[in-house]
């Protein structure tokens, strides 16, 4: 923000007040940051209160299954409503009820040929040999439900509701959670589990729709042909650029664990995610939350705000990032292989390299979406594109030089920060408004 100063190098009256709204709307900010998290830290709490009775009453083999079909619903989940749900953060009241209802039956629509992938994959000859089995016609209701609940959940960001948000995800945790330890106790199974699963999804979602219901409407029936072009055609670049580009995405973010296991070993590869779990979870939750407040303000936001706002939410994150990352960096190797055992002896080093990354994951992590909201499209698939390259280029010269599994990490680290770094640049200059001054800050 510019100095404005009085003769007497006094702020002035415009400045104190700009610097009052600038306060108020961080505290509010963080206010409603913390609102969200409260759900997510109760949602966790619940699942790891209820993980040492559940690994009793199930085979692992069991959580096995179930996590890929859940692996396999978050990469579906990408393109269930051909990322539509993105417009509802800003689309304009009256074009509302259409975007809703195109954006339920696409979830219908995609999830009918989800299914129909899995009978057609349950006819094959190696069906019965896998561990999946039966369990996999779960996946296309799973994929439903969850797409409807992504919708509702966004309608809620829309809204600004935040405490339903949060109350939607205990009670997904709730529903989940007794589910399984009630028919865990009558018929453990992998299918049991997977229901669980879904009934967890089906009070999340019907939380959300209790608290939502007067604020929505919009007709059930499948919508005409001329809706479904009006919409399509609208927000085009959310289906044929923003959709590829998630994808792409969701690939770069793969690499490395499953370059990890197929060129070094399963060790190495587990060590590896242990590790990256640890330091996750939390920043996880953090950015998670702080996300799901910045897309909510930065889609309803004034287009010549959005710049400011996204370099406050960074600043902020950096500030309350440096100090735990820079401590997690010290106590890490001396602190890790005795709490994990002997075998994971490098487990300390894994954390120590990746620390930057997780810093950076911090700092992005809530603005993450903020190209894609903001309508620019074409700007997030270029960065998608050049981090799939980075990375596809990182392991190769892992491949070539014959680096060990410490020097891979090290570069993977080095690549994802300036990645990250990339990424808000190509952010900030892209939404800074067209008339701002190049040495306005």
């Amino acid at each position: 923000m510019r100095d404005f100063r009085g003769s007497r190098g006094k702020p002035s009256s415009t400045d104190r007040h700009e610097d009052w709204c600038v306060t108020d709307t961080v505290r509010s900010f963080s206010s409603n940051v913390f609102r969200v998290l409260r759900g997510s830290l109760v949602a966790q709490a619940i699942g790891f209160a209820t993980l040492p009775l559940l690994s009793r009453l199930y085979e692992p083999s069991a959580f096995g299954a179930v996590q890929a079909i859940v692996s396999v619903v978050t990469v579906l989940l990408i393109v269930s409503s051909l990322r539509l749900e993105l417009a509802l953060l800003s689309v304009e009241d009256n074009e509302l009820p259409s975007l809703i209802a195109c954006t339920f039956w696409l979830c219908g629509i995609t999830s009918t040929a989800a299914l129909a992938g899995v009978v057609i994959w349950s006819s094959g000859l190696h069906y019965a040999q896998t561990q999946i089995g039966a369990v996999a016609f779960v996946l296309p209701v799973m994929m439903l439900l969850a797409g409807w609940t992504q919708l509702l959940t966004y309608l809620s960001l829309r809204y600004r509701q935040f405490d339903l948000g949060a109350a939607a995800k205990v009670s997904q945790a709730v529903g989940a959670a007794g589910f399984a330890l009630t028919i865990g106790v009558l018929q453990p199974s992998t299918v049991s589990l997977a229901l669980s699963d879904l009934v967890g999804r089906l009070a999340q979602g019907w939380a959300l729709l209790r608290g939502l219901r007067y604020q929505i409407t919009f007709s059930w029936r499948l919508p005409p042909t001329s809706v479904w072009l009006q919409v399509l055609r609208q927000h085009y670049n959310l289906w044929r650029i923003s959709l590829p580009s998630a994808l792409i995405n969701t690939a770069a973010s793969a690499y490395t664990p499953v370059l990890l296991l197929l060129v070094f070993d399963a060790r190495v590869a587990g060590v590896y995610a242990l590790v990256e779990r640890i330091l996750m979870t939390p920043v996880a939750l953090i950015a998670g939350a702080s996300s799901q407040v910045f897309i909510s303000e930065f889609g309803r936001s004034d287009p010549a705000s959005r710049s400011d706002l996204l370099r406050r939410i960074v600043r902020a994150h950096f500030r309350i990032g440096i100090l735990p990352a820079l401590a997690a960096t010290l106590i890490a190797p001396p602190l890790l292989p005795p709490l994990l055992g002997a075998a994971w002896d490098d487990a300390g080093v894994f954390a120590q390299v990746l620390m930057p990354l997780v810093l950076m994951s911090f700092v992005v992590g809530p603005v993450n979406m903020a190209l894609t909201v903001a309508g620019k499209q074409p700007q997030q698939f270029y960065w998608d594109i050049g981090r799939l390259m980075a990375m596809s280029g990182t392991w190769a010269v892992v491949i070539l030089r014959g680096y060990t599994s410490i020097d891979a990490i090290w570069l993977h680290t080095v690549v994802g920060v300036a990645c990250n770094v990339g990424y808000l640049i190509l952010a900030d200059r892209a939404l800074r408004p067209p008339n701002t001054a190049r040495g306005d800050k």
